[in-house]
Parts: C-alpha cells; structure tokens; sequence
C-alpha cells in the first residue's frame, strides 16, 4: 500500500556561530578553530537550524512526535537516519547568518517482513547571502518495535565486507561522552544515544547507538583530511547496520578519478555504512580559480 501527501515547508533562520563549531572540533578531538570567514566543513551544517520542539512534544523515544512537520504515523515508533543525498553549490562561511528551507516531499506506507514501515523523504535547503548552499534529501525509516532483543549478531545479518581496498583508514573508539556531546550538539533528544536501559528494554539494541549522522560526518571528514585542496560537489550516504558504543569501528575511503568510495566496517569485518563523494574535475577547479 502507498499513501503520498502533500508537501508541507518550515523556513529557519540561524547564525552560524564560531563557538558551535569549535565546540564540534573540540568533540572531534580537533585542532581546528573557526573565526568568523572561515569555510564551515562539510556536514557540520547539521549543527544548525535546530528543532524548536517543546519537551511536552516529544514522543517516548525522545524524537519529536509526528503529526506536526512530519506527518502522523501511528504504530511507528521506532526512528532510523536512513541516508541522506546532497549536492553543494558554494561554501557555508561561519559569523554569517543563513536560512534553511525544509519540505517534507513524500510520505509512503508499506508492508515489510518486520511489519509495517513509513519512508518518509524530507528536502533540504541552505542559503546564505541571497546564495544557495546546499541541497539534501534526507530519507527517514519509520519501523514497529521489534518484539525481542536485537542482538549484534542478528544487527550483522545480511551485512558484507568491504569490496574496495582501502587507501585511507581510521579507527575510532566511541563512548557515551562523545555520543552525549554530539547529542547536545545537535539537540538531538533520541534516547538511543544515551539511555543504554531504553536502547535494551524498548529499543531492542544491546548497546548505545552511534548516531549516524555523526558517522557520516566522519566519512566525509576523511576526504578533508587526505585531500585538503579537493572540492566536493555531491555527496551520498546509506546506512546498512548500526554501530554500537562498544564497539571500535573504522572509517575508510579510496578514490578513483574524480569519485572516493568511502565506508564503515565493525568490529566483525563488515561495512555499517557506504557513502561516495563526487570532487570537482582537477581541470575545471583550476579553471575557476584562474577566473
């Protein structure tokens, strides 16, 4: 079954504040800091244009409830980042204001294995100085509570390792400080960040999730690390599997030509997360810069 509504906009308006970004870099355990100018990096938009959501109107599992920008999904209650597509038209600079435009395109109800599901796709715009940033479509899930437990061995179902060699690797080592910091970050109430009693007795996780915008960030931040002079113009991301704060995982990425394939891989071998960055053409980006 299939049910498509129509669209519904909010408009945000935000600063881009020097503060938030360092306090993202310090959480990073960066040693990046920001003046006002500086070139925001890629997905650290998240940290801005924020949910203005009463604590009365959040659900039990900490998320807004639906019926207001998202629309009602009764019986849903389990929330999952799906993946996200964006395409970058210029630089975000930070000590600027800007604002975001978000329409919620479609909304689709079906029948899964697990049960019923909503997909729901929310379009986003950022423009700063009568200029636009960015464009994101996000990809939200929407799933039943799952009767039992999830076990990792269960999470890891259906999962693959790797098919690409890795060029660059990184490992990190989350922990509930880190997952806590990037919730307040992004005023994110999902108790599946941080409440380890609701990711067990409701949830169904054996462990804290790390957040998978977070994830993503970090997979896009290996192409700023090992390609500094490189432009990206389009990027992509597709959640297959949670990770947990216990669990080590790594980010890593290899380019060919113009395109870096970039992934996750959990403590088992296989990937979480896959994602491509699409860089602008060497020869057009001498180009402009010679314009």
């Amino acid at each position: 079954m299939g049910e498509t509504v129509a669209p519904k906009e909010i408009v945000q308006e935000d600063f881009i504040t020097v503060d938030v970004l360092n306090r993202m870099s310090l959480t990073l355990d960066y040693d990046l800091r920001f003046a006002p100018g500086a070139v925001v990096p890629k997905l650290w938009h998240w940290l801005f244009f924020l949910p203005h959501v009463k604590t009365s109107d959040t659900g039990t599992d900490g998320h807004p409830k639906t019926g207001g920008f998202i629309p009602a999904l009764e019986g849903l209650d389990r929330r999952m980042w799906a993946g996200s597509r964006f395409w970058f038209h210029n630089d975000l600079k930070a000590g600027q204001p800007a604002e975001k435009r978000s329409v919620v395109k479609n909304v689709t109800l079906k029948q899964g294995r697990s049960g019923k599901l909503g997909f729901v796709l929310v379009a986003h715009q950022v423009f700063q100085d009568s200029r636009r940033v960015l464009t994101e479509e996000h990809d939200i899930v929407y799933k039943q509570v799952p009767p039992s437990a999830v076990s990792v061995a269960s999470v890891n179902e259906g999962l693959k390792p790797p098919e690409k060699a890795a060029q660059w690797s990184e490992t990190f080592r989350p922990n509930p400080v880190l997952l806590f910091r990037y919730s307040a970050l992004t005023f994110n109430g999902h108790r599946i960040h941080y409440d380890r009693d609701y990711c067990r007795e409701e949830f169904g996780f054996p462990g804290l999730a790390v957040h998978g915008p977070l994830i993503a960030t970090l997979l896009i931040e290996l192409v700023r690390k090992n390609l500094p002079s490189a432009r990206i113009t389009e990027y992509a991301f597709r959640a297959k599997g949670p990770i947990f704060d216990f669990q080590t995982f790594k980010v890593e990425g290899c380019r060919e030509n113009d395109q870096v394939f970039l992934w996750t891989v959990n403590p088992d071998g296989l990937e979480t997360m896959t994602a491509l960055a699409k860089l602008e053409p060497e020869k057009t980006r001498r180009e402009n810069a010679n314009d």
